[in-house]
């Protein structure tokens, strides 16, 4: 009986342990299997781009111009270019209109591209230009 209790008492404890872990981080067991896993990559059409509906283009272009602005000005207040980005990729998301592969094509994009844009600074400015002019590789 009492071995039963302590049983008892050590998997619960246990239990609470795994569970103060997951709160604290902010997340849930399936969130971190999410970070781990491989993002998918963004694939041709059977060789072709995927046609894009125009509100994401024009999107995906005035993030590259906002770049493109932000380094010719020399400006240094990332957190500034960082939530015009965050504006772009709201309104392609608003007002995307693509069905079918397409769709999950454009999302397989720009799942990296919002985590390059969450983590914005000096140091992945470049890497994000460069994600960005990938875009016409895949879309149309």
């Amino acid at each position: 009986m009492i071995g039963q209790l302590v049983f008892k008492a050590g998997r619960c404890c246990a239990i609470s342990v795994v569970l103060l872990f997951q709160m604290s981080c902010g997340q849930s067991g399936q969130e971190h299997q999410k970070h781990s896993e491989k993002l998918p990559e963004v694939t041709l059409d059977d060789g072709k781009r995927w046609i894009a509906n125009p509100e994401t283009t024009d999107g995906i272009r005035a993030m590259v111009h906002s770049i493109e602005q932000f380094q010719e000005d020399q400006q240094t207040d990332y957190s500034v270019l960082k939530e015009s980005l965050q504006g772009f990729y709201s309104t392609i998301l608003k007002k995307c209109t693509m069905k079918g592969e397409a769709h999950n094509q454009l999302h397989h994009y720009l799942v990296p591209l919002n985590q390059e844009i969450d983590n914005l600074s000096g140091e992945n400015i470049e890497s994000v230009y460069v994600y960005l002019k990938t875009y016409d590789d895949y879309f149309e």
